[in-house]
This record gives structure tokens, C-alpha cells and sequence, in this order.
């Protein structure tokens, strides 16, 4: 909506697109792929064992993530994607491209818990 008024206003909205992208690829870091393998937990408990800085400075290349796999952006937002910023190379999702990142939270996930399930074993000795 943001970008809608200040598009109507004739006022600079390139920031206010890069931010929508940059949240619709955070999304989709959990989203993409909601459930850990290795981990048998939902996505969203990544979050448990990541630097939230971190996670908010990873580059989200629009060249190199695309929209297609962004189903959190709608059709409006793809057209002024593309309008602002051209096609993309190509399109990959979010999980993929930050695969290694996604990897190593899993195993400090899975590190974490099998220390809570320690903690709870030694408490309970």
C-alpha cells in the first residue's frame, strides 16, 4: 500500500520495493521449505539459534533469487519488480540459494536440543 501511494504521490518508492523484496526473501527462507529433515522440526524454529542481525544483512541478489518463488509477493508487486529492477538472471528460492546457512542452523538446532534433552536427564538423576 506504501508503495501504491507514493507511486500515485510521484514520490521515490525504490526503497520502500527494496524492503518489500527483502521481506518477501526472509519469508521465504522458512517458508520455501517449512519443514527441517534432519532437525523433525518446523522451519520457523531456526529462529531459535540464529543472529537475527545476521539473518537481516544476508545479500537477497534480485538477480540471482528472482520473484518466481516468492509466492509471498502478488502480481502487483512482481509488475513494479520488474518495471524497477529488470528480469532476473534466474529464480531460486531463498532456502536454496542460502543453503549452507540453512544447513548449519539446522545442526545447531539439533545441537540444542540434544543438550536440553541431556539437561533434563542430569536434572532429573
Amino acid at each position: 500500500m506504501i508503495i501504491r501511494v507514493k507511486k500515485k504521490e510521484g514520490k521515490d518508492f525504490h526503497s520502500d520495493l527494496k524492503s518489500l523484496y527483502s521481506y518477501a526473501c526472509q519469508y521465504n527462507f522458512f517458508d520455501e521449505k517449512p519443514y527441517l529433515e534432519n532437525a523433525k522440526e518446523p522451519a520457523f524454529n531456526l529462529e531459535e539459534v540464529m543472529d537475527r542481525t545476521e539473518f537481516s544483512s544476508l545479500p537477497m541478489p534480485y538477480p540471482e533469487i528472482g520473484y518466481l518463488k516468492l509466492t509471498e509477493l502478488n502480481k502487483t508487486d512482481l509488475k513494479w519488480l520488474i518495471a524497477e529492477f529488470g528480469e532476473p538472471k534466474k529464480h531460486t528460492s531463498v532456502s536454496d540459494y542460502h543453503k549452507s546457512m540453512r544447513s548449519d542452523l539446522e545442526q545447531l538446532l539439533i545441537e540444542k536440543r540434544k543438550k536440553g534433552r541431556e539437561a533434563i536427564w542430569k536434572y532429573g538423576k
